[in-house]
């Protein structure tokens, strides 16, 4: 039965145990039940996690006798992938089971992912480093998920900690696109926005709360479609492509071979009288950066008869980053 994670008060050590985990705790004289607080700093398509719809995760909690810094056993979970949800973001955290603050000096360390689902495989601790898992980056639409993870170490209760606050921080690349032509009086009808040759799954590592973590054995080859209907851009006005079905959350990467942008579009004269130009046109995006918790927007300049697309690239962390594109 799921339970609302106040604070619990009980009169003797008892010896704790989950549905996943039999380990023996140590815990409290007067029991502590251990809370639960968990946000995200900003919003970020695909399913796109901000406070308002942030409403599950995932974690797993380990009991150390000292600090942790990556380099040692974590040993069998306290919390195995146990599930905290709630149903909006008015009420209280609540999860299944009892856990509760050590009796000891020993340190609870936290490592929490959301959404848990099929896109996430092969969580692993190791002696040698921090827990990691595997991702593959979804479809376009519902299926491509937008991932927080959070790590929180060395927590022990004090008068003044009881709850544990888990920071929950973007790991993925969100990209965006805006359109505009390149001659004015024209009238650019856009249908298809393609990514080709794009890296989509990897190995995340854990980091601390403040590095948050990294992606390696970074692989595989996907293209993202965005199909477009009535995508008109008025001449040399910048039309940008709008809301979450219309941006990719992707795998960071950088300097993919063969990696393009593909556009299909059709011109036609002011009035849509004459049709001047049908067909598509590709940028080699070979040269690039995608980091963690950044965002990207590629500002597309749509020619008439040139072949090549030009841009220039400027990053920054989780901020809206400008990227122009002169076709030429």
């Amino acid at each position: 039965m799921k339970k609302k994670l106040l604070f619990a008060y009980l009169a003797a050590v008892v010896t704790l145990s989950s549905c996943s985990n039999d380990a023996t705790i140590s815990v409290n004289q007067n029991l502590t039940k251990i809370d639960f607080d968990a946000y995200t700093n900003s919003s970020t398509k695909a399913t796109i996690v901000s406070m308002n719809n942030f409403n599950d995760f995932v974690v797993y909690g380990y009991v150390t006798p000292k600090s942790y810094v990556g380099k040692t056993d974590l040993g069998s979970p306290y919390m195995d992938a146990l599930v905290v949800s709630r149903e909006d973001s008015n009420v209280p955290w609540i999860y299944e089971g009892e856990y509760y603050w050590p009796q000891d000096d020993s340190k609870i360390q936290l490592f929490g992912i959301s959404p848990k689902n099929d896109l996430v495989s092969e969580y692993i601790t190791s002696k040698d480093s921090y827990p990691s898992f595997k991702y593959i980056i979804g479809d376009v639409g519902k299926n491509q998920k937008d991932l927080i993870v959070s790590s929180l170490l060395d927590q022990v209760e004090t008068e003044t900690v009881k709850t544990l606050k888990l920071n929950f921080k973007h790991i993925l690349s969100q990209i965006n696109f805006s359109v505009k032509g390149e001659v004015a009086g024209l009238e650019y009808n856009v249908t298809k926005i393609e990514l080709i040759n794009i890296k989509n799954e990897g190995k995340f590592t854990f980091d601390t709360p403040l590095k948050i973590g990294n992606w390696s054995d970074v692989k595989g080859t996907a293209t993202y479609v965005h199909n477009l209907e009535n995508f008109v851009v008025d001449g040399v006005s910048l039309k940008p492509l709008e809301g979450e079905d219309r941006t990719m959350i992707l795998m960071p990467q950088e300097n993919t071979e063969n990696a393009k942008i593909k556009v299909t579009y059709s011109i036609r004269d002011n009035g849509g009288k004459s049709l001047i130009f049908d067909g598509s046109k590709e940028v080699d995006l070979s040269s690039f950066v995608w980091a963690i918790n950044t965002k990207t927007r590629y500002t597309l300049t749509l020619p008439v008869t040139a072949d090549k697309i030009i841009f220039i690239t400027t990053i920054d962390k989780w901020v809206d980053e400008t990227v122009p594109i002169v076709i030429k």
